[in-house]
Protein backbone atom coordinates (compact mmCIF):
# COMPACT_ATOMS: atom_id res chain seq x y z
CA UNK A 1 0.00 0.00 0.00
CA UNK A 2 1.17 3.51 -0.73
CA UNK A 3 -0.31 6.58 0.86
CA UNK A 4 -0.12 9.73 -1.22
CA UNK A 5 -1.57 12.91 0.25
CA UNK A 6 -2.72 15.07 -2.64
CA UNK A 7 -0.73 18.17 -3.48
CA UNK A 8 -2.54 20.57 -1.20
CA UNK A 9 0.25 23.05 -0.42
CA UNK A 10 0.41 22.02 3.24
CA UNK A 11 3.24 23.59 5.22
CA UNK A 12 3.73 20.58 7.44
CA UNK A 13 5.21 17.23 6.46
CA UNK A 14 3.45 13.87 6.51
CA UNK A 15 5.26 12.88 9.72
CA UNK A 16 4.15 16.05 11.51
CA UNK A 17 0.65 15.60 10.10
CA UNK A 18 0.29 12.05 11.36
CA UNK A 19 1.67 12.94 14.81
CA UNK A 20 -0.84 15.77 15.13
CA UNK A 21 -3.72 13.90 13.48
CA UNK A 22 -5.30 12.56 16.64
CA UNK A 23 -5.31 15.97 18.24
CA UNK A 24 -6.33 18.33 15.48
CA UNK A 25 -7.29 16.26 12.41
CA UNK A 26 -6.26 16.89 8.81
CA UNK A 27 -4.84 20.28 7.94
CA UNK A 28 -6.44 22.72 5.52
CA UNK A 29 -5.05 23.56 2.14
CA UNK A 30 -6.17 27.16 2.30
CA UNK A 31 -6.67 29.25 5.34
CA UNK A 32 -10.40 29.27 5.98
CA UNK A 33 -12.11 32.50 7.08
CA UNK A 34 -13.18 32.89 10.68
CA UNK A 35 -16.87 32.15 10.14
CA UNK A 36 -17.89 32.91 13.72
CA UNK A 37 -16.29 36.33 13.56
CA UNK A 38 -17.97 36.95 10.20
CA UNK A 39 -21.36 36.01 11.63
CA UNK A 40 -20.87 38.27 14.62
CA UNK A 41 -19.94 41.26 12.46
CA UNK A 42 -22.81 40.70 10.02
CA UNK A 43 -25.38 40.13 12.76
CA UNK A 44 -24.28 43.23 14.59
CA UNK A 45 -24.63 45.25 11.40
CA UNK A 46 -28.06 43.86 10.61
CA UNK A 47 -29.33 44.14 14.16
CA UNK A 48 -28.53 47.84 14.11
CA UNK A 49 -30.97 48.30 11.21
CA UNK A 50 -34.30 48.92 12.89
CA UNK A 51 -36.13 48.42 9.60
CA UNK A 52 -35.01 44.80 9.37
CA UNK A 53 -35.38 43.03 12.73
CA UNK A 54 -33.77 39.62 12.81
CA UNK A 55 -36.31 38.06 15.19
CA UNK A 56 -39.82 39.18 15.99
CA UNK A 57 -40.02 40.34 19.62
CA UNK A 58 -43.12 38.23 20.33
CA UNK A 59 -41.23 35.09 19.25
CA UNK A 60 -38.05 35.76 21.12
CA UNK A 61 -38.99 33.27 23.82
CA UNK A 62 -39.60 30.42 21.41
CA UNK A 63 -35.95 29.48 21.12
CA UNK A 64 -32.89 29.50 23.33
CA UNK A 65 -30.56 32.38 22.44
CA UNK A 66 -28.14 30.01 20.69
CA UNK A 67 -30.98 28.69 18.49
CA UNK A 68 -32.06 32.20 17.54
CA UNK A 69 -28.54 32.99 16.46
CA UNK A 70 -28.40 29.83 14.39
CA UNK A 71 -31.67 30.66 12.64
CA UNK A 72 -30.39 34.15 11.84
CA UNK A 73 -27.30 32.53 10.38
CA UNK A 74 -29.43 30.53 7.97
CA UNK A 75 -31.08 33.73 6.78
CA UNK A 76 -27.70 35.40 6.46
CA UNK A 77 -26.19 32.44 4.64
CA UNK A 78 -28.97 32.59 2.06
CA UNK A 79 -28.52 36.30 1.50
CA UNK A 80 -24.76 36.32 1.57
CA UNK A 81 -24.04 33.05 -0.18
CA UNK A 82 -22.22 34.89 -2.94
CA UNK A 83 -19.84 36.40 -0.42
CA UNK A 84 -19.05 33.01 1.07
CA UNK A 85 -18.65 31.47 -2.35
CA UNK A 86 -15.51 33.48 -3.00
CA UNK A 87 -13.66 31.39 -0.41
CA UNK A 88 -14.71 27.79 -1.19
CA UNK A 89 -12.70 24.94 0.27
CA UNK A 90 -9.87 23.93 -2.02
CA UNK A 91 -11.13 20.37 -2.44
CA UNK A 92 -14.54 21.54 -3.60
CA UNK A 93 -13.10 23.26 -6.69
CA UNK A 94 -10.73 20.52 -7.80
CA UNK A 95 -13.57 18.79 -9.65
CA UNK A 96 -16.88 19.75 -11.14
CA UNK A 97 -19.32 17.90 -8.89
CA UNK A 98 -22.47 19.28 -10.54
CA UNK A 99 -23.12 16.19 -12.67
CA UNK A 100 -22.66 13.87 -9.72
CA UNK A 101 -24.84 16.03 -7.46
CA UNK A 102 -27.55 16.69 -10.03
CA UNK A 103 -30.84 16.98 -8.17
CA UNK A 104 -29.01 17.66 -4.90
CA UNK A 105 -28.65 21.40 -5.22
CA UNK A 106 -28.43 21.95 -1.47
CA UNK A 107 -25.20 19.94 -1.28
CA UNK A 108 -23.76 21.94 -4.15
CA UNK A 109 -24.77 25.17 -2.43
CA UNK A 110 -23.12 24.09 0.83
CA UNK A 111 -19.89 23.42 -1.06
CA UNK A 112 -20.07 26.83 -2.74
CA UNK A 113 -20.51 28.46 0.64
CA UNK A 114 -17.41 26.74 2.00
CA UNK A 115 -19.37 24.63 4.49
CA UNK A 116 -17.58 21.40 3.57
CA UNK A 117 -14.63 19.95 5.49
CA UNK A 118 -11.57 19.46 3.34
CA UNK A 119 -9.94 16.02 3.57
CA UNK A 120 -7.66 15.64 0.51
CA UNK A 121 -6.14 12.27 1.35
CA UNK A 122 -5.32 9.42 -1.03
CA UNK A 123 -4.62 5.72 -0.71
CA UNK A 124 -3.30 3.55 -3.57
CA UNK A 125 -3.56 -0.22 -3.99
CA UNK A 126 -2.49 -2.14 -7.11
CA UNK A 127 -2.29 1.04 -9.14
CA UNK A 128 -5.78 2.29 -8.18
CA UNK A 129 -5.94 5.51 -6.16
CA UNK A 130 -8.93 6.49 -4.05
CA UNK A 131 -8.94 10.15 -2.97
CA UNK A 132 -11.31 11.59 -0.39
CA UNK A 133 -11.84 15.26 -1.18
CA UNK A 134 -14.51 17.02 0.86
CA UNK A 135 -17.03 16.01 3.52
CA UNK A 136 -20.40 17.65 4.17
CA UNK A 137 -21.31 16.78 7.75
CA UNK A 138 -24.49 17.59 9.64
CA UNK A 139 -26.71 15.93 12.21
CA UNK A 140 -27.59 12.42 11.10
CA UNK A 141 -25.89 12.78 7.74
CA UNK A 142 -22.35 12.61 6.36
CA UNK A 143 -21.51 12.79 2.65
CA UNK A 144 -17.91 12.42 1.43
CA UNK A 145 -16.90 13.29 -2.14
CA UNK A 146 -14.30 11.03 -3.69
CA UNK A 147 -12.47 10.34 -6.92
CA UNK A 148 -11.09 7.03 -8.17
CA UNK A 149 -8.32 6.70 -10.75
CA UNK A 150 -6.39 3.76 -12.18
CA UNK A 151 -2.76 4.18 -13.26
CA UNK A 152 -2.82 1.45 -15.89
CA UNK A 153 -6.45 0.35 -16.19
CA UNK A 154 -9.86 1.92 -16.43
CA UNK A 155 -12.01 2.20 -13.32
CA UNK A 156 -15.08 3.44 -15.23
CA UNK A 157 -16.96 0.24 -14.38
CA UNK A 158 -15.41 -0.47 -10.98
CA UNK A 159 -17.25 -0.30 -7.66
CA UNK A 160 -16.45 -1.10 -4.05
CA UNK A 161 -18.42 -3.99 -2.60
CA UNK A 162 -18.59 -2.45 0.87
CA UNK A 163 -17.90 0.96 2.41
CA UNK A 164 -18.21 1.79 6.09
CA UNK A 165 -17.26 4.17 8.86
CA UNK A 166 -15.98 2.80 12.15
CA UNK A 167 -15.86 4.87 15.31
CA UNK A 168 -13.08 4.72 17.89
CA UNK A 169 -15.18 2.39 20.09
CA UNK A 170 -15.68 -0.06 17.21
CA UNK A 171 -19.22 0.85 16.15
CA UNK A 172 -19.72 0.33 12.41
CA UNK A 173 -21.93 2.42 10.10
CA UNK A 174 -22.44 1.19 6.55
CA UNK A 175 -22.27 3.79 3.80
CA UNK A 176 -24.23 4.08 0.57
CA UNK A 177 -22.44 5.17 -2.57
CA UNK A 178 -23.16 6.87 -5.89
CA UNK A 179 -20.85 7.64 -8.78
CA UNK A 180 -20.66 9.04 -12.28
CA UNK A 181 -20.45 6.89 -15.39
CA UNK A 182 -18.33 8.41 -18.12
CA UNK A 183 -18.08 7.41 -21.77
CA UNK A 184 -14.31 7.88 -21.64
CA UNK A 185 -13.18 4.85 -23.67
CA UNK A 186 -9.55 5.20 -22.65
CA UNK A 187 -10.43 5.24 -18.98
CA UNK A 188 -8.09 8.14 -18.33
CA UNK A 189 -10.61 10.31 -16.52
CA UNK A 190 -11.04 9.73 -12.80
CA UNK A 191 -14.41 8.50 -11.62
CA UNK A 192 -16.14 10.86 -9.18
CA UNK A 193 -18.65 9.79 -6.57
CA UNK A 194 -19.73 10.11 -2.97
CA UNK A 195 -20.09 7.92 0.09
CA UNK A 196 -23.10 8.71 2.27
CA UNK A 197 -24.18 7.52 5.69
CA UNK A 198 -26.65 8.43 8.44
CA UNK A 199 -23.77 8.76 10.91
CA UNK A 200 -22.57 12.10 12.25
CA UNK A 201 -20.37 13.18 15.17
CA UNK A 202 -22.15 13.10 18.50
CA UNK A 203 -23.60 16.28 19.92
CA UNK A 204 -21.22 16.17 22.87
CA UNK A 205 -18.33 16.69 20.48
CA UNK A 206 -18.57 18.44 17.13
CA UNK A 207 -15.57 16.43 15.84
CA UNK A 208 -14.92 12.72 16.11
CA UNK A 209 -12.17 10.33 15.06
CA UNK A 210 -13.36 7.61 12.69
CA UNK A 211 -11.94 5.26 10.08
CA UNK A 212 -13.41 5.07 6.60
CA UNK A 213 -12.83 1.80 4.76
CA UNK A 214 -13.70 0.92 1.16
CA UNK A 215 -13.29 -2.78 0.47
CA UNK A 216 -13.26 -5.16 -2.47
CA UNK A 217 -12.98 -3.14 -5.68
CA UNK A 218 -14.76 -5.15 -8.41
CA UNK A 219 -14.31 -4.47 -12.12
CA UNK A 220 -17.49 -5.31 -14.03
CA UNK A 221 -18.93 -5.49 -17.50
CA UNK A 222 -22.53 -5.74 -18.69
CA UNK A 223 -23.75 -9.10 -19.93
CA UNK A 224 -26.98 -10.97 -20.58
CA UNK A 225 -28.36 -14.51 -20.56
CA UNK A 226 -31.00 -15.42 -23.14
CA UNK A 227 -33.96 -17.26 -21.60
CA UNK A 228 -36.30 -19.81 -23.15
CA UNK A 229 -39.14 -18.27 -21.18
CA UNK A 230 -42.71 -17.63 -22.32
CA UNK A 231 -45.03 -15.41 -20.26
CA UNK A 232 -48.05 -17.07 -21.90
CA UNK A 233 -47.05 -20.30 -20.14
CA UNK A 234 -47.96 -19.84 -16.49
CA UNK A 235 -45.71 -22.70 -15.42
CA UNK A 236 -42.50 -22.27 -13.47
CA UNK A 237 -39.26 -21.83 -15.42
CA UNK A 238 -35.76 -22.39 -14.04
CA UNK A 239 -32.63 -20.92 -15.61
CA UNK A 240 -29.12 -21.96 -14.60
CA UNK A 241 -27.04 -18.77 -14.37
CA UNK A 242 -23.75 -19.40 -12.55
CA UNK A 243 -22.66 -15.76 -12.94
CA UNK A 244 -22.88 -12.40 -11.17
CA UNK A 245 -23.27 -14.20 -7.85
CA UNK A 246 -26.45 -15.94 -9.06
CA UNK A 247 -26.63 -19.74 -8.97
CA UNK A 248 -30.01 -20.04 -10.70
CA UNK A 249 -33.19 -18.05 -11.32
CA UNK A 250 -36.83 -19.14 -11.08
CA UNK A 251 -39.30 -17.24 -13.26
CA UNK A 252 -43.07 -17.42 -13.20
CA UNK A 253 -45.78 -15.31 -14.85
CA UNK A 254 -49.08 -14.46 -13.19
CA UNK A 255 -52.09 -12.96 -14.98
CA UNK A 256 -53.49 -9.94 -13.16
CA UNK A 257 -57.12 -8.89 -13.27
CA UNK A 258 -56.30 -5.50 -14.79
CA UNK A 259 -54.84 -6.76 -18.07
CA UNK A 260 -51.30 -6.93 -16.74
CA UNK A 261 -48.87 -9.79 -16.29
CA UNK A 262 -46.68 -9.90 -13.23
CA UNK A 263 -43.39 -11.76 -13.73
CA UNK A 264 -41.70 -12.86 -10.54
CA UNK A 265 -37.98 -13.61 -10.85
CA UNK A 266 -36.44 -15.29 -7.83
CA UNK A 267 -32.65 -15.19 -7.77
CA UNK A 268 -30.77 -17.75 -5.70
CA UNK A 269 -27.21 -16.69 -4.79
CA UNK A 270 -24.15 -18.82 -5.28
CA UNK A 271 -22.59 -20.13 -2.11
CA UNK A 272 -20.84 -17.35 -0.24
CA UNK A 273 -22.02 -14.69 -2.69
CA UNK A 274 -24.20 -11.64 -2.22
CA UNK A 275 -26.67 -10.26 -4.72
CA UNK A 276 -26.59 -6.72 -3.37
CA UNK A 277 -24.38 -5.43 -6.17
CA UNK A 278 -25.24 -7.92 -8.91
CA UNK A 279 -27.93 -5.68 -10.44
CA UNK A 280 -29.71 -8.63 -12.07
CA UNK A 281 -32.97 -7.79 -13.82
CA UNK A 282 -35.32 -9.15 -16.48
CA UNK A 283 -35.53 -7.56 -19.92
CA UNK A 284 -38.20 -8.28 -22.54
CA UNK A 285 -37.86 -7.56 -26.28
CA UNK A 286 -40.36 -7.58 -29.13
CA UNK A 287 -39.87 -9.36 -32.47
CA UNK A 288 -37.81 -6.39 -33.75
CA UNK A 289 -35.45 -6.48 -30.79
CA UNK A 290 -36.91 -3.34 -29.20
CA UNK A 291 -37.13 -3.34 -25.42
CA UNK A 292 -40.62 -3.67 -23.96
CA UNK A 293 -41.08 -1.21 -21.13
CA UNK A 294 -42.78 -2.30 -17.91
CA UNK A 295 -46.33 -1.01 -17.52
CA UNK A 296 -45.67 0.25 -13.99
CA UNK A 297 -42.98 0.29 -11.35
CA UNK A 298 -41.68 -2.99 -10.01
CA UNK A 299 -40.43 -4.15 -6.62
CA UNK A 300 -36.92 -5.52 -6.36
CA UNK A 301 -34.79 -7.42 -3.88
CA UNK A 302 -37.55 -8.85 -1.67
CA UNK A 303 -36.20 -11.75 0.47
CA UNK A 304 -38.06 -14.95 -0.37
CA UNK A 305 -37.46 -16.58 3.02
CA UNK A 306 -35.25 -19.30 1.56
CA UNK A 307 -32.05 -17.33 0.96
CA UNK A 308 -33.07 -15.86 -2.38
CA UNK A 309 -34.32 -12.48 -3.54
CA UNK A 310 -37.36 -11.83 -5.68
CA UNK A 311 -38.03 -9.15 -8.29
CA UNK A 312 -41.56 -8.34 -9.44
CA UNK A 313 -42.08 -6.64 -12.77
CA UNK A 314 -45.35 -5.74 -14.46
CA UNK A 315 -45.99 -5.69 -18.22
CA UNK A 316 -49.00 -5.24 -20.44
CA UNK A 317 -50.45 -8.66 -21.29
CA UNK A 318 -50.96 -7.45 -24.87
CA UNK A 319 -47.24 -6.63 -25.19
CA UNK A 320 -46.01 -9.95 -23.84
CA UNK A 321 -48.46 -12.21 -25.65
CA UNK A 322 -47.57 -11.00 -29.13
CA UNK A 323 -45.47 -13.38 -31.21
CA UNK A 324 -41.68 -13.19 -31.22
CA UNK A 325 -41.16 -11.85 -27.67
CA UNK A 326 -37.82 -12.84 -26.15
CA UNK A 327 -36.35 -12.47 -22.67
CA UNK A 328 -32.94 -11.94 -21.12
CA UNK A 329 -31.51 -11.77 -17.65
CA UNK A 330 -29.24 -8.74 -17.71
CA UNK A 331 -26.50 -8.35 -15.14
CA UNK A 332 -23.01 -7.09 -14.48
CA UNK A 333 -20.34 -9.76 -14.21
CA UNK A 334 -17.06 -9.31 -12.37
CA UNK A 335 -14.00 -9.50 -14.60
CA UNK A 336 -11.39 -8.66 -11.95
CA UNK A 337 -11.25 -7.79 -8.29
CA UNK A 338 -8.84 -6.19 -5.83
CA UNK A 339 -9.54 -7.84 -2.49
CA UNK A 340 -8.10 -5.28 -0.13
CA UNK A 341 -9.25 -2.28 1.87
CA UNK A 342 -8.60 1.39 1.17
CA UNK A 343 -8.50 2.73 4.74
CA UNK A 344 -8.47 6.35 5.91
CA UNK A 345 -8.12 7.54 9.52
CA UNK A 346 -10.16 10.73 9.73
CA UNK A 347 -11.32 13.33 12.18
CA UNK A 348 -14.69 14.55 10.91
CA UNK A 349 -15.97 17.88 12.13
CA UNK A 350 -19.54 19.14 11.78
CA UNK A 351 -18.95 22.55 13.31
CA UNK A 352 -19.27 24.50 10.04
CA UNK A 353 -22.68 23.05 9.26
CA UNK A 354 -23.75 23.16 12.91
CA UNK A 355 -23.13 26.90 13.05
CA UNK A 356 -25.54 27.35 10.14
CA UNK A 357 -28.19 24.96 11.54
CA UNK A 358 -30.96 25.04 14.11
CA UNK A 359 -32.71 22.39 16.16
CA UNK A 360 -36.06 22.71 17.86
CA UNK A 361 -37.54 20.21 20.31
CA UNK A 362 -41.21 19.46 19.66
CA UNK A 363 -44.05 17.46 21.18
CA UNK A 364 -46.74 17.49 18.51
CA UNK A 365 -49.41 14.88 17.82
CA UNK A 366 -49.93 14.17 14.13
CA UNK A 367 -52.72 12.00 12.74
CA UNK A 368 -55.03 9.94 14.92
CA UNK A 369 -55.99 6.48 16.13
CA UNK A 370 -53.48 3.65 15.86
CA UNK A 371 -51.55 5.59 13.23
CA UNK A 372 -50.98 8.70 15.36
CA UNK A 373 -47.36 9.72 15.59
CA UNK A 374 -45.49 12.17 17.79
CA UNK A 375 -43.26 14.76 16.17
CA UNK A 376 -40.25 15.06 18.48
CA UNK A 377 -37.79 17.36 16.75
CA UNK A 378 -37.25 19.72 13.82
CA UNK A 379 -33.73 20.21 12.45
CA UNK A 380 -32.87 22.69 9.72
CA UNK A 381 -29.45 22.61 8.09
CA UNK A 382 -28.15 24.26 4.92
CA UNK A 383 -28.93 21.06 3.00
CA UNK A 384 -31.90 19.45 4.75
CA UNK A 385 -35.08 19.85 6.74
CA UNK A 386 -35.38 16.88 9.08
CA UNK A 387 -38.41 15.85 11.16
CA UNK A 388 -37.95 13.17 13.85
CA UNK A 389 -41.11 11.20 14.72
CA UNK A 390 -42.13 8.27 16.90
CA UNK A 391 -45.05 5.84 17.03
CA UNK A 392 -46.13 3.59 19.87
CA UNK A 393 -45.66 0.53 17.68
CA UNK A 394 -43.34 -0.33 14.81
CA UNK A 395 -43.39 2.69 12.56
CA UNK A 396 -45.44 2.61 9.38
CA UNK A 397 -46.39 5.79 7.48
CA UNK A 398 -50.08 6.53 8.01
CA UNK A 399 -50.42 8.63 4.85
CA UNK A 400 -49.41 8.08 1.26
CA UNK A 401 -48.14 11.61 0.65
CA UNK A 402 -46.18 13.99 2.86
CA UNK A 403 -45.21 17.53 1.95
CA UNK A 404 -43.47 20.40 3.71
CA UNK A 405 -44.79 23.95 3.32
CA UNK A 406 -42.66 27.04 3.82
CA UNK A 407 -44.49 30.36 4.11
CA UNK A 408 -47.55 28.73 2.55
CA UNK A 409 -45.66 27.35 -0.45
CA UNK A 410 -45.85 23.58 -0.84
CA UNK A 411 -42.44 22.16 -1.68
CA UNK A 412 -42.98 19.94 -4.72
CA UNK A 413 -40.06 17.69 -3.87
CA UNK A 414 -41.31 14.76 -1.82
CA UNK A 415 -39.43 14.08 1.42
CA UNK A 416 -38.18 10.58 2.14
CA UNK A 417 -38.59 8.33 5.15
CA UNK A 418 -35.59 6.83 6.93
CA UNK A 419 -36.20 4.06 9.45
CA UNK A 420 -34.17 2.93 12.45
CA UNK A 421 -33.72 -0.86 12.48
CA UNK A 422 -32.70 -0.91 16.14
CA UNK A 423 -35.58 1.37 17.19
CA UNK A 424 -38.47 0.43 14.86
CA UNK A 425 -40.84 2.93 16.47
CA UNK A 426 -38.56 5.79 15.41
CA UNK A 427 -38.38 7.31 11.93
CA UNK A 428 -37.07 10.45 10.28
CA UNK A 429 -38.69 12.43 7.47
CA UNK A 430 -36.02 14.21 5.42
CA UNK A 431 -36.41 16.87 2.74
CA UNK A 432 -33.38 17.89 0.70
CA UNK A 433 -33.70 21.64 0.41
CA UNK A 434 -34.37 22.96 -3.10
CA UNK A 435 -31.90 25.59 -4.30
CA UNK A 436 -34.57 28.29 -4.43
CA UNK A 437 -35.93 27.70 -0.92
CA UNK A 438 -35.36 30.82 1.17
CA UNK A 439 -35.66 30.67 4.95
CA UNK A 440 -35.70 33.61 7.33
CA UNK A 441 -36.30 34.04 11.04
CA UNK A 442 -39.95 34.80 10.25
CA UNK A 443 -40.55 31.76 8.05
CA UNK A 444 -43.45 29.44 8.86
CA UNK A 445 -42.78 25.73 8.30
CA UNK A 446 -45.64 23.22 8.21
CA UNK A 447 -46.06 19.51 7.56
CA UNK A 448 -49.03 18.31 5.53
CA UNK A 449 -50.10 14.71 4.92
CA UNK A 450 -52.69 13.48 2.41
CA UNK A 451 -54.37 10.20 1.47
CA UNK A 452 -54.67 8.30 4.72
CA UNK A 453 -53.80 4.60 4.79
CA UNK A 454 -56.00 2.69 7.26
CA UNK A 455 -54.93 -0.80 8.28
CA UNK A 456 -57.82 -2.95 9.48
CA UNK A 457 -56.85 -6.04 11.47
CA UNK A 458 -59.11 -9.05 11.83
CA UNK A 459 -60.83 -11.77 9.84
CA UNK A 460 -63.91 -11.67 7.62
CA UNK A 461 -67.33 -12.31 9.17
CA UNK A 462 -67.48 -15.58 7.24
CA UNK A 463 -64.64 -17.45 5.52
CA UNK A 464 -64.32 -17.65 1.74
CA UNK A 465 -64.93 -21.17 0.44
CA UNK A 466 -62.87 -22.17 -2.59
CA UNK A 467 -64.47 -25.21 -4.19
CA UNK A 468 -63.64 -27.59 -7.05
CA UNK A 469 -60.06 -26.35 -7.23
CA UNK A 470 -58.43 -27.34 -10.54
CA UNK A 471 -56.12 -26.03 -13.26
CA UNK A 472 -59.06 -24.03 -14.58
CA UNK A 473 -59.02 -20.48 -13.25
CA UNK A 474 -62.17 -19.68 -11.28
CA UNK A 475 -63.55 -16.45 -9.85
CA UNK A 476 -65.88 -15.47 -7.04
CA UNK A 477 -66.90 -12.08 -5.69
CA UNK A 478 -67.20 -10.97 -2.07
CA UNK A 479 -67.15 -7.79 -0.04
CA UNK A 480 -64.34 -6.84 2.32
CA UNK A 481 -65.04 -3.84 4.52
CA UNK A 482 -67.78 -2.78 2.10
CA UNK A 483 -65.47 -2.92 -0.93
CA UNK A 484 -66.04 -5.34 -3.85
CA UNK A 485 -63.23 -7.89 -4.08
CA UNK A 486 -62.74 -10.46 -6.83
CA UNK A 487 -60.96 -13.67 -5.87
CA UNK A 488 -59.31 -15.97 -8.40
CA UNK A 489 -57.91 -19.41 -7.70
CA UNK A 490 -56.42 -22.30 -9.69
CA UNK A 491 -53.82 -25.06 -9.56
CA UNK A 492 -50.47 -24.50 -11.25
CA UNK A 493 -47.77 -27.20 -11.13
CA UNK A 494 -49.38 -28.67 -8.01
CA UNK A 495 -49.51 -25.29 -6.26
CA UNK A 496 -52.65 -23.38 -5.33
CA UNK A 497 -52.50 -19.82 -6.68
CA UNK A 498 -54.90 -17.32 -5.10
CA UNK A 499 -55.45 -13.75 -6.27
CA UNK A 500 -57.50 -10.90 -4.83
CA UNK A 501 -58.15 -7.45 -6.28
CA UNK A 502 -60.75 -4.72 -6.33
CA UNK A 503 -61.92 -2.24 -8.95
CA UNK A 504 -62.38 0.37 -6.23
CA UNK A 505 -59.17 2.42 -5.98
CA UNK A 506 -59.92 3.20 -2.33
CA UNK A 507 -59.42 -0.47 -1.46
CA UNK A 508 -55.77 -0.86 -0.60
CA UNK A 509 -55.59 -4.65 -0.71
CA UNK A 510 -55.63 -7.80 1.41
CA UNK A 511 -52.69 -8.02 3.81
CA UNK A 512 -52.33 -11.81 4.01
CA UNK A 513 -54.52 -14.90 3.85
CA UNK A 514 -54.45 -18.30 5.52
CA UNK A 515 -56.26 -21.59 5.01
CA UNK A 516 -57.97 -23.17 8.01
CA UNK A 517 -57.17 -26.87 8.40
CA UNK A 518 -59.04 -27.90 11.53
CA UNK A 519 -57.50 -25.95 14.42
CA UNK A 520 -54.36 -25.12 12.40
CA UNK A 521 -53.59 -22.25 10.06
CA UNK A 522 -51.78 -22.93 6.80
CA UNK A 523 -49.90 -19.87 5.57
CA UNK A 524 -49.02 -19.15 1.96
CA UNK A 525 -45.48 -20.11 0.98
CA UNK A 526 -45.04 -17.11 -1.30
CA UNK A 527 -46.76 -13.80 -2.09
CA UNK A 528 -46.20 -10.75 -4.18
CA UNK A 529 -44.66 -7.77 -2.40
CA UNK A 530 -46.58 -4.51 -2.48
CA UNK A 531 -46.11 -0.88 -1.52
CA UNK A 532 -49.04 0.19 0.62
CA UNK A 533 -50.65 3.35 -0.63
CA UNK A 534 -50.06 2.86 -4.35
CA UNK A 535 -52.77 2.14 -6.92
CA UNK A 536 -52.04 -1.58 -7.13
CA UNK A 537 -54.29 -3.50 -4.72
CA UNK A 538 -53.71 -6.95 -6.26
CA UNK A 539 -52.62 -9.79 -3.99
CA UNK A 540 -51.12 -13.00 -5.38
CA UNK A 541 -50.32 -15.85 -2.97
CA UNK A 542 -49.04 -19.36 -3.61
CA UNK A 543 -49.72 -22.39 -1.41
CA UNK A 544 -47.15 -24.91 -2.57
CA UNK A 545 -47.99 -28.61 -3.08
CA UNK A 546 -51.65 -28.15 -2.24
CA UNK A 547 -53.43 -31.46 -2.78
CA UNK A 548 -57.00 -30.77 -1.60
CA UNK A 549 -59.75 -29.68 -4.01
CA UNK A 550 -61.27 -27.14 -1.61
CA UNK A 551 -60.10 -24.54 0.89
CA UNK A 552 -61.54 -22.43 3.70
CA UNK A 553 -59.83 -19.06 3.21
CA UNK A 554 -59.41 -16.40 5.90
CA UNK A 555 -57.60 -13.06 6.06
CA UNK A 556 -55.45 -11.35 8.70
CA UNK A 557 -56.03 -7.77 7.58
CA UNK A 558 -56.88 -5.40 4.77
CA UNK A 559 -55.99 -1.81 3.88
CA UNK A 560 -58.25 1.10 3.01
CA UNK A 561 -57.28 4.37 1.28
CA UNK A 562 -58.95 7.62 2.30
CA UNK A 563 -57.72 10.16 -0.26
CA UNK A 564 -59.94 12.92 1.12
CA UNK A 565 -58.26 12.79 4.53
CA UNK A 566 -55.65 15.48 5.21
CA UNK A 567 -53.86 16.67 8.32
CA UNK A 568 -51.53 19.62 8.79
CA UNK A 569 -49.39 20.88 11.66
CA UNK A 570 -47.12 23.88 12.18
CA UNK A 571 -43.53 22.90 12.97
CA UNK A 572 -42.00 26.36 13.22
CA UNK A 573 -42.55 28.58 15.02
CA UNK A 574 -43.84 26.10 17.58
CA UNK A 575 -46.04 28.68 19.31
Amino acid sequence: MTTNPTKDKRLHTDDIEMSLFGAIGPGSALREPDYDAMWQRMEAAMASDAQTPLVRPERSGSFRPSSRIRLRRIALATTLGAALAVVPAYAAIQYDWSGLLQGRESIQEALKQGLGQEINRSVTHDGVTLTLHTAVIEEGHTLILYSLKGDKRSVQNADFSKVWLQSADGEVFEARSARTFDTDKNGEKPVTGYFETDWSPSKSSESQAVTLSAEGLAFREKAGLTLNFDASDLGAYKAEVGKAGVDYANLQAFDQNDGQIMIRTTLMPQKGQTLASAAVSLAAFDRNGQAISPSRGGIYGTPDGQGGFANQEYFSATDLKQSGVTYKLTYEQTTDRIDTSWTFPLVLDRSKMAHASIEQKLDLAFGGGDSMMKIRKLTITPTRIRVDVRQEQSFSPAFNEYRLLVDGREISREPGWFFDRENPEHAVLVLERPADLKLTADSVIELRAKNEILRHKGDLPTPILLQSISAQKQELSTEVGGYPVTWTYYKQNGDLVIGASSTDPNFGGIGQTYIAEGSKRKLADDRNARIWGDANNTLTEIYKNYSADSAELHIFSYVEHRPEQQVQVKLYPSK
